[in-house]
């Protein structure tokens, strides 16, 4: 039996992403971790994006779609709608061109008790664009403070989880 760890809001911006989205959110349902919501915001997209992502919402409750009144060019806008709407403790982001490995969301829940942090973040996977693995890793640094940051951010948004509880709703610029 898992532990619960609350529940965890995943915010998904997409544009245009009918190549890969069913994908990208086919990776949020199959996490090992089942306490979460998935946030879709379309940002006005052209193509059968918005369809697709109704028909996962119209199948599964812990899918949420909104949309933007206008394109806005940037994923900011759609993820802060997301983070606004988001009712977990926990807030992570996957978009909709990226994918998880199932135990994402299991693997770095504990490490929020484990070491007291307010962040969690790992190394990541490059895929092809026909979804393949191909053992291009992006390593990141095991601790980073503010300082770092401030000369690049070395954090790859899709393996971010933060907790609410500690830093609060952190908003995009």
């Amino acid at each position: 039996m898992e532990k619960n760890y609350g529940l965890v809001s995943v915010i998904m911006p997409c544009y245009d992403g009918e190549k890969y989205i069913a994908v990208a959110i086919e990776s949020v349902i199959n996490q090992t971790y089942h306490d979460w919501e998935l946030l879709i915001v379309d940002d006005c997209s052209t193509d059968r994006s918005s369809s697709i992502i109704a028909g996962y919402a119209a199948q599964d409750y812990r899918i949420r779609c909104f949309k933007t009144q206008s394109p806005s060019g940037s994923p900011c806008l759609p993820r802060n709608m997301g983070i606004e709407a988001s009712k977990g403790r926990f807030i992570a982001f996957l978009d909709s061109d990226d994918c998880w490995l199932p135990n994402k969301l299991e693997q770095q829940l504990p490490l929020f008790e484990e070491f007291n942090v307010g962040v969690v973040y790992s190394d990541y996977e490059k895929m092809s664009e026909n979804g393949e693995r191909n053992q291009r890793i992006v390593r990141a640094p095991v601790r980073v403070n503010y300082r770092q940051l401030l000369l690049g951010n070395v954090i790859g948004c899709l393996t971010a989880v933060y907790d609410t509880a500690k830093v609060g709703k952190v908003y995009f610029e």
